[in-house]
């Protein structure tokens, strides 16, 4: 049993304390020279489309809407692109006038390497906001302009 005098923590060894190594002398960082960029981003980069990613290529909306229209059938594709018509809706009711379902759609099947599931473009359509609608569009601006 401690005496009155210890107090509640037991006391550390002074040696071991200030014998310490700091982190930096554990994980030396590396220097500017040996440091490569690329193989770290290739190393964040994680399966899913999570992480760092390349961008599809550019025709790509084209051969997943394609590829929507072989795997789902005319009529769901038809289905699809009248609820983005109904998101662009939305959009002119906030005030941005010239929006259609077209652009709607094209933003939507510009994330997409390959044709996602139904429940995931229904999904990305209805929950499209309006800051990534003009997100993509001043990327397709600045795409155009070179």
């Amino acid at each position: 049993m401690r005496g009155a005098s210890e107090g509640p923590y037991p006391k550390f060894d002074r040696e071991v304390l200030e014998g310490s190594t700091s982190p930096r002398e554990v994980l030396p960082f590396p220097e500017l020279s040996e440091f490569d960029i690329e193989a770290t981003l290739e190393a964040l980069r994680v399966r899913e489309g999570f992480g760092v990613r390349k961008p599809p290529p550019e025709n790509a909306a084209w051969r997943v809407d394609r590829d929507i229209r072989e795997r789902y059938g005319e009529e769901v594709r038809a289905s699809l692109l009248e609820l983005c018509e109904a998101r662009a809706a939305d959009f002119r009711l906030l005030g941005f006038v010239g929006i259609t379902g077209g652009d709607v759609w094209h933003t939507v099947l510009r994330r997409y390497d390959a044709p996602p599931p139904l429940y995931r473009l229904v999904a990305d359509i209805l929950s499209l906001k309006v800051q990534t609608f003009l997100d993509d569009r001043r990327q397709e601006m600045y795409r155009n302009s070179r």
